[in-house]
Order: structure tokens, then sequence, then C-alpha cells
């Protein structure tokens, strides 16, 4: 790593070494760099197989505790899918190309989002008294007051039963919606029929009126009186929908508290029938109902509070959403105020130019540029609406 020079000296063969400190340095960097880049080389791959086998083992830990647990219908993904679907009615709603229906919509949505978090609710109190029960027999087991084989068999009664009044309820609920949708649409079917023949009145009412007056006025009446009656149907569809969501609301909260009941004597039933059989003595039964009894009253307590908790905040977010929607019709009307007053101001500029050049053709006067009467009239609409 150097040059070799030749030249006489004392010898006739004389080899001088000169070394190169420049290449030398350049082969200490580069042999460093890449005995750096092997060992981060190394030492990723070796992580990552670490990572990738504790990964693993973490996996197989969690699907044995999985296996072992039973199935809980709040683990499933159905919150974050209604959550994002009724985001997307929101957005639905502020794209909307009728910015007059807005609210009407905002509030269709917000009473299906109240009577759907009822329902999980109410679905949530079921499942809890389930478990409740469920408990409570694997304590009177564990306590000595129940064998085994008599718990498993009530468990399976409780299953089998609760299965049934599943069935029976949601057959009830379908038969009511099938009801209530059929008495909804007889009673819209009569309140437009009713909505026809008012506005068929009034058309012919108008129209002998409107004789007696201009075209131009005439024209303008009839184009009010058909706004008129579009408001007007519109009203009645939002007033009908929304009775037929409140509808829909109490049936289904009418078949909520006959579930709650009905659970509840399918409960006393099997506790009976467990002490007419001899395989629950009566103290015990009475201590069970007695834990029974109370373990119901907190769960309604809390369940009691987290409705109102949930209702608070989709009441507040409600009226965030109607604020932003009611700033949304504000700006739509501004602008449309400051469309139609720079339409009367530049059909004024044209009529002014229209007289304006005849004039100044017969007087050799020059004509102003139109574009600067624009900008002047655009500008004085501007700070007249600031």
């Amino acid at each position: 790593m150097g040059s070799v020079t030749a030249g006489d000296s004392h010898s006739p063969c004389f080899l001088q070494v000169l070394p190169n400190h420049g290449l030398h340095a350049a082969a200490f960097f580069t042999a460093f760099l890449v005995s750096l880049a092997l060992s981060w080389t190394v030492l990723f791959f070796f992580t990552r197989y670490q990572c990738l086998q504790g990964g693993v083992l973490a996996r197989r830990g969690v699907q044995r505790a999985e296996s072992k647990l039973e199935p809980s219908p709040f683990t499933s993904a159905g919150g974050v899918n209604e959550d994002l679907s009724l985001n997307d009615q929101m957005v639905d709603i502020l794209t909307s190309e009728d910015p007059g229906s807005m609210l009407q919509a905002l509030e269709e949505l917000e009473i299906a989002t109240l009577n759907q978090a009822d329902a999980d609710l109410e679905a949530c109190r079921t499942q809890i008294s389930k478990d409740i029960i469920a408990l409570l027999l694997r304590s009177l087991t564990s306590g000595g007051h129940l064998s085994p084989q008599a718990e498993r068999r009530m468990v399976l009664v409780f299953r089998k039963q609760f299965l049934l009044l599943e069935k029976e309820v949601q057959e009830e609920y379908d038969r009511k919606m099938l009801a209530l949708t059929a008495e909804c649409d007889l009673e819209t079917k009569k309140k437009t029929e009713n909505q026809y023949q008012r506005e068929m009145l009034e058309t012919e009412e108008v129209e002998e009126l409107l004789k007696r007056v201009s075209e131009r006025s005439a024209a303008e009446c009839r184009g009010l009186l058909r706004t008129l009656h579009g408001l007007e149907q519109e009203h009645v569809r939002s007033a009908l929908a929304l009775h037929q969501e409140e509808d829909f609301a109490q049936a289904h909260r009418q078949l909520a508290i006959f579930q709650r009941n009905e659970l509840h004597s399918i409960f006393f039933a099997q506790i009976k029938s467990a002490i007419l059989k001899g395989d629950l003595k009566p103290e015990a039964a009475k201590m069970l109902l007695q834990d029974y009894s109370k373990l119901q009253e907190n769960v309604e307590e809390l369940m009691d509070f987290f409705q109102a908790t949930k209702r608070y905040h989709l009441s507040k977010r409600f009226g965030h959403r109607e604020y932003l929607v009611q700033n949304l019709q504000c700006m739509e009307t501004r602008v449309q105020g400051l469309l139609s007053t720079a339409a009367a101001q530049l059909t004024q500029l044209i009529q002014k130019h229209e007289r304006y050049q005849p004039a100044a053709s017969h007087g050799g006067a020059t004509c102003p540029p139109i574009l600067d009467i624009v900008e002047q009239i655009s500008s004085s609409i501007f700070w007249r609406k600031r």
C-alpha cells in the first residue's frame, strides 16, 4: 500500500517503499462501514426472529385463553360498524343538494340513533341477567347447596327456555313491525289523498282569482302556490316518518319489558321446580332469590345511568350537528342573497350600458369599460354584505 521506486545508492539494487496514507484511510473506513452494516443486518434478523417467535407464542396463548371462554356478544364489531354507518349518513346529510331538508334528515337520524342505543342497552341488560343466573347457580354448587348434576340440568333448561323466549320475542317483533308498517302506509295514503284534494281545491280557487290579474302576476302566484304545496307535502311526509319511528320505538320498548319480565318468571319457576324436586333447599333458595333481587336492582340502576348518560351525549352531539347545519343553511342563504343582488345589479348594468351605447354613438362620447363597472358593483356588494 505505497509506491515502489528504484535507484542507485550504496547497493547495486535499491528499492524504496513510500506509504500512501490516503489509501490507508479509505480502506480503513470502507472496512469499518462494511462491518457495521453486517452487524446491523445480523442484529435485525435476530430481533425479527425473536419477535416472530414471541408473536406465535402469544397468539397460541390467546387462542388457548379464548378457547376456554364463551363467545360474548359485546366483543363483536357491530358497534364500530354502526358508528361508521351513522357517520356516513351524517356526511350524506351535509353533502345534500337540498339544504332546506338538512334539519329534517338530521332529526330523523337522531331518532334512529336513540332507538338503536336503547336497543343495544336492552340487549346488554338481557345478557347481564343471564350471566347473573349462571354465576348464582355456580356459587350454589361451589357452596354445596346444589349438586353439579342438578346445576348442569338447570343450565340446560335455562338455555332452552331462553332460546324459546328469544324466538317468541322475535316473532312478536316481526308481527308488530308488519302491522305498524301496514298501518303507517294506510295513514300515509289517506293523508296524501286528503292533501291532494285540498291542493286541487286551492288551485281551482286561485285560478278563478287569477283571471282578473295580469299574466305576469298570475305566473308568480302559480309559482308561489306550487312552492307552498311542495312545502306542505314535505311537512306531511316528515311528520308521518317521525310518527312511524315513535311507534316502532314504543313497540320495541314494550317487547323489551315483556322479555325482561318473562326472563324473571323463567328464573323463579325453575327455582320453584328445583325446590319441589329436592335439588335445592328452601333456605338456600331464599338466599338465592335475595341475591338475585339485589343484583337485579343494581343492574337496573346501572343500566338506567348508562341510558341517561348515552342519551345526554347523543343529545349534545345532535346539538353540535344542528348548529353546524344551521350555519350551513345561513351561509347558503347569504350566498343566495349575494347572487340575487349581483344578478339585479348586473341587470341594471346591462340596461344602463344599452341606454348609454346609442347616446355615445350619436354624441361622440366614449363608452366606459364594462369590466370596470362590474368590478365597482362587485366591490359595493361585497362591502355592503360585510
